[in-house]
């Protein structure tokens, strides 16, 4: 009899496996950023007189985001979207971008409605990504849909010891909870068994 119960538990099993799929995945978490943002910088020096837009607000094409004192220039924003950074203040002193320097940034400006997920995967997982391959996404243990990968960059670096590619993914159809900053869980599937 214990012959017979050992032969059938195999057969059980063997029979779960046909039902059950094992799949192989990569695990990442990732940053989500607007998928086009635009740093607005001042087109001469000076000192900021007056900030006229603050963290979240929408702004147009040609609104007026800057005051500055010293050139009595203004700054406008160059396209529609939200104000995703301020990393200025009022009376700080400004310079625009020139041949060697960057210029002072003075806010951030995105489109909430089409947002990425960046993240950096090692070079043994990069392998098994392909171009549109699709990633499941989750925040806080929820899911949140997914996204398409769109980027894959062609050179590998090095973040916190780890050499690997960076990875973006457009989000399709992104819920309201999910906000450029937030730092989010991916999972790729690479294969099933």
């Amino acid at each position: 009899m214990r012959a017979t119960m050992t032969a059938g538990f195999f057969t059980l099993l063997l029979s779960l496996s046909a039902f059950a799929q094992i799949k192989d995945s990569i695990l990442a978490n990732g940053k989500v950023q607007a998928a086009s943002e635009r740093e607005v910088k001042p087109a001469a020096a000076g000192r900021i007189k007056k900030l006229y837009a603050g963290l979240g607000n929408h702004v147009k094409a040609g609104d007026i985001l800057v005051e500055l004192e010293l050139s009595g220039g203004t700054v406008r924003a160059p396209v529609n979207g939200i104000i995703l950074t301020i990393p200025v203040k009022e009376k700080q002193e400004v310079v625009p971008a020139d041949g060697t320097d960057t210029g002072t940034t003075l806010m951030t400006i995105g489109d909430p409605s089409q947002l990425l997920v960046q993240t950096h995967v090692n070079l043994k997982d990069a392998s098994k990504l392909f171009l549109e391959q699709i990633i499941q996404i989750t925040a806080d243990s929820r899911p949140e849909g997914e996204a398409e990968l769109c980027f894959i960059a062609p050179i590998a670096t090095t973040i916190n010891s780890i050499k690997g590619l960076e990875v973006k993914a457009l989000i399709k159809k992104p819920g309201s909870r999910l906000k450029p900053g937030m730092t989010v869980q991916l999972s790729v599937p690479t294969a099933s068994l």
